[in-house]
């Protein structure tokens, strides 16, 4: 059985704290200039990372589908989102993996505050109090 879609909200918002949270310790880690610090810090964000966008794709996606006319549009909005973080992580893994911390700094400075950026995008066009409640009347509802 699905879950509510109050509860979908709040576990990905949760996750998303989390994700925040990963995040600024990788910009604390930067700072430091460690590299194999920041390298391990980055290994684990990953390994996070993907299993909440699983989650996403889990719980969210099919809530979101049915939510309202626009539910097909969000979906493939999300879709495509995760597509290109997934992408981008792995790009940035490679990258990180293979090279010394002078020459992957800037491109995870800039992927941290892209995620930030998605997280924020996210919470607004699909993770709303307003989209995510549970009285929902649904076209087709009506008889």
């Amino acid at each position: 059985m699905p879950f509510a879609p109050s509860v979908v909200r709040k576990i990905i918002l949760d996750e998303h704290a989390l994700i925040k949270v990963k995040l600024a310790a990788i910009e604390t880690l930067i700072g430091t200039k460690q590299d194999q610090a920041v390298k391990n810090a980055v290994d684990e964000f990953t390994h996070y990372f993907l299993k909440h966008l699983a989650t996403e794709e889990k719980l969210l996606r099919p809530v979101l589908a049915t939510i309202d006319a626009w539910g097909e549009v969000r979906v493939e909005k999300l879709n495509k989102e995760h597509i290109e973080q997934t992408q981008e992580l792995k790009r940035l893994n490679t990258l990180v993996k293979e090279k010394g911390f002078a020459e992957y700094e800037l491109a995870l400075k800039r992927f941290v505050q892209s995620i930030y950026k998605d997280i924020e995008h996210e919470e607004k066009d699909f993770l709303s109090a307003d989209l995510l409640k549970d009285d929902l009347i649904t076209a087709g509802n009506c008889s």
